[in-house]
């Protein structure tokens, strides 16, 4: 896929030349931005790993930055846009992939509970 130009459904997976990921989901106009942990220093970026409102994709095509115009719901900010690096990847997700990206970050959650210790009463 070279461009989500002209595309209004389905889930994406964008991935940009610094490693960065863009989940967007144009069925329930969300975006989703996970920094590449990989990084020495990733740029962290306001409600990285949450789900925002997507109010428009304004480009996104293979080899050039993508605009995504997201609302953070902030006061008196109508919307903001976040540029990324280069797109290198745009890959079409499964329709189950909100399952899948939701019991992955449950799963995360609940990693080492069955390590603590017992509660005492």
């Amino acid at each position: 896929m070279e461009s989500l130009d002209g595309i209004s459904e389905g889930c994406y997976l964008v991935t940009t030349a610094s490693g960065t990921q863009y989940e967007v989901d144009l069925d329930q106009h969300t975006l989703a931005r996970r920094p590449d942990h990989g990084a020495d220093k990733p740029n962290q970026l306001r409600r990285d790993h949450e789900r925002v409102s997507l109010l428009a994709v304004k480009s996104c095509w293979i080899g050039e930055p993508a605009v995504f115009l997201i609302d953070l719901r902030l006061r008196g900010v109508v919307f903001t846009a976040r540029r990324t690096t280069v797109v290198r990847s745009i890959e079409v997700l499964p329709p189950q992939f909100d399952n899948m990206v939701l019991g992955a970050e449950f799963d995360a959650l609940i990693t080492g509970w069955d390590e603590l210790p017992p509660a005492t009463g």
